[in-house]
């Protein structure tokens, strides 16, 4: 890489904050599109009936090796304010880490066998379940569907629901809302009519 006249330093846990951010913002997005996946599946009519579930996928685990060079930073006085100023305190030391490129190397006459090596592995841990998690619904299927039923397709003229149609519910415990399905089943083929949000907390229907 061409040398651009910019200093990359850090401190040591600076960058392991940076790296363990890194990963977790990919696992954040694994996990985000699994939801968005099993929202999917809560919404279509022949595959939440069959039970179907969305795939979550997880990093195992991530090994990182760097090569750097390392400066000792002892902890420096922070002066008082005016003249004759006594030290109000001390920043601490500091660890600084740079990475090693030819730039580095021919400024500041590096030999790169010199250089440190840290390594680092982030592995998962179980997740600890929320209370939340644990909470069943307030509110029954049966209680879901029928605050979804103002919602839904109706006979014409009529205030009688679609006799060829079906209605189920689905709750999904993260959002902590029910799903309720419309929807009609006609030679394998099922075709949605109505999908109604319904918060578990507040019994708020929403027509999606």
């Amino acid at each position: 890489m061409a040398n651009s006249g910019i200093e990359v330093t850090a401190t040591l846990e600076h960058l392991i904050i940076a790296l363990g951010r890194g990963v977790a913002t990919a696992q954040l997005e694994l996990d985000r599109s699994s939801i968005q996946i099993q929202q999917l599946i809560d919404a279509d009519p022949e595959l939440s009936a069959n039970g179907v579930s969305a795939t979550w996928y997880q990093m195992p685990h991530a090994d990182m090796e760097f090569k750097l060079a390392l400066t000792f930073q002892s902890a420096q006085p922070v002066q008082r304010p005016g003249p004759g100023g006594a030290p109000s305190k001390l920043i601490p030391a500091k660890l600084l880490v740079r990475p090693i490129d030819a730039a580095y190397a021919n400024q500041y006459k590096f030999d790169a066998s010199a250089a440190s090596t840290v390594k680092l592995a982030l592995v998962p841990v179980p997740p600890r379940a929320t209370d939340l998690l644990k909470v069943p619904p307030r509110l029954t299927s049966e209680k879901a569907i029928e605050l979804a039923t103002p919602l839904l397709v109706k006979e014409p003229n009529s205030t009688a629901l679609r006799n060829d149609a079906r209605v189920m519910a689905n709750f999904q415990v993260t959002s902590r809302s029910w799903y309720v399905l419309q929807f009609t089943s006609e030679g394998g083929q099922t075709a949605t009519l109505a999908m109604v949000e319904v918060s578990d907390d507040t019994g708020k229907a929403v027509l999606r």
